[in-house]
């Protein structure tokens, strides 16, 4: 399988989605099986306002998000989400997040990738959330 979307139909792919736009999250890196995507803090991202924690479906969204498009820059298609774990190290907090995904294994109908949900927090960049996601590469050729 060949890496047939580049970086540029990746973003509009990316941002054709309305969640996506909602999250504001964009490309900081896109390589052939390993992405670094970048999400900028909104107000509506909290659970706890007064603790200032984001929602962990957030980041576990995060997590989706960046296995799914290393997954796509690895095959060359969409592929749907069959599985997906997050684990919650720290909570999110105010401000921006990075997260970096790489496939682990592509496999005829199954592609794996591990993700890592970062950000600055007492200033140095934690890990907040690693997550595995597997994706349906069935369908592609």
């Amino acid at each position: 399988m060949t890496n047939a979307i580049d970086r540029e139909e990746a973003e509009s792919i990316l941002q054709s989605a309305p969640f996506h736009q909602f999250l504001g999250v964009t490309f900081a890196e896109y390589e052939n099986g390993k992405v670094l995507i970048e999400c900028p803090f909104r107000e509506e991202l909290l659970v706890n306002e007064e603790k200032e924690i984001i929602h962990g479906g957030i980041l576990s969204s995060l997590v989706d998000i960046a296995g799914h498009y290393a997954v796509l820059s690895a095959v060359g298609a969409r592929v749907p989400t069959v599985d997906l774990r997050t684990d919650y190290l720290r909570p999110g907090r105010r401000g921006p997040f990075v997260i970096e995904a790489e496939v682990d294994r592509v496999g005829r109908n199954i592609a794996v990738a591990d993700a890592e949900v970062r950000q600055e927090q007492r200033g140095e960049m934690k890990s907040v959330a690693l997550g595995r996601g597997s994706y349906g590469v069935s369908h592609v050729d």
